[in-house]
């Protein structure tokens, strides 16, 4: 009760003083939000995907060039960056109530994430074996857990590295104990090389544990928008829209 109350004060406070004009760090996370869906807009639709059905990155958004998008997309598009926020760069002001909570769900998501995609890599590599083993699939889980968390402060990228490799001895051993011959020299390559590439922004898994954090995080960032909708609705129209013309409003 005491820290809702701290928490209710901290906000009337803060409300009281907040201005579209003191919200720089808010202002430039959203105008980077609006930047991403803006280019994915004026990409045409015939143009996103080759003839092989090969993705195709989106085109750099030329000077001048506008493209009218929702301001509820980019809203969505902004909460969606906090979950891959960089280290040491200054947070929105608006959100930094939240900082910690969001920063516990951006440790969770990656973790999962990581967790999914070696499963997935580790079973298309061994086949039949890990799926008709459950006991090996919660054996390499609970191994790449022990092992993200026994490297926090380490890069991602030096920490996959670590993670294929452990991997990669306890498939043998499970194999072995299955009676199944270790991974060929091709085979564990392919298993590295697949992990190691996780750390790729192009990489995306999802697995069905994450359903929960989208639903806290859905929760959490729901109430920001009620709170300070009307702030990011005079924010987004200065640079949304054409000049002369009104925004909608983000918080409904």
């Amino acid at each position: 009760m005491q820290t809702y109350i701290l928490i209710k004060c901290f906000c009337q406070t803060f409300l009281h003083y907040c201005t579209p004009g003191n919200l720089a760090h808010t202002t430039e996370w959203l105008r980077t939000a609006a930047a991403k869906v803006s280019s994915s807009d004026l990409l045409p639709s015939s143009s996103k995907t080759e003839t092989s059905g090969s993705s195709v990155p989106p085109r750099e958004v030329a000077a001048g060039e506008v493209s009218i998008c929702s301001p509820t997309a980019v809203l969505n598009q902004a909460y969606m960056d906090l979950l891959h926020w960089e280290p040491g760069k200054d947070y929105p002001e608006t959100m930094l109530m939240d900082k910690e909570r969001i920063r516990t769900l951006q440790m969770q998501v990656n973790q999962l994430a990581i967790i999914a995609a070696v499963v997935l890599v580790s079973s298309s590599i061994c086949g039949n074996v890990m799926s008709n083993s459950p006991g090996c699939v919660d054996r390499l889980k609970w191994v790449t857990k022990a092992l993200i968390e026994g490297l926090p402060n380490t890069r991602l990228e030096d920490a996959l590295l670590d993670i294929s490799n452990q991997i990669h001895q306890e498939i043998n051993n499970i194999l072995r104990q299955l009676g199944y011959p270790a991974l060929s020299n091709d085979k564990a390559a392919s298993l590295k090389g697949q992990i190691g590439s996780i750390a790729d922004k192009d990489n995306a898994v999802r697995m069905e544990e994450l359903l929960e954090l989208g639903q806290r995080f859905g929760s959490l960032t729901a109430h920001n928008r009620q709170v300070f909708g009307p702030y990011y609705s005079e924010i987004l129209k200065n640079f949304l829209l054409p000049e002369g013309k009104n925004g909608g409003r983000t918080d409904s």
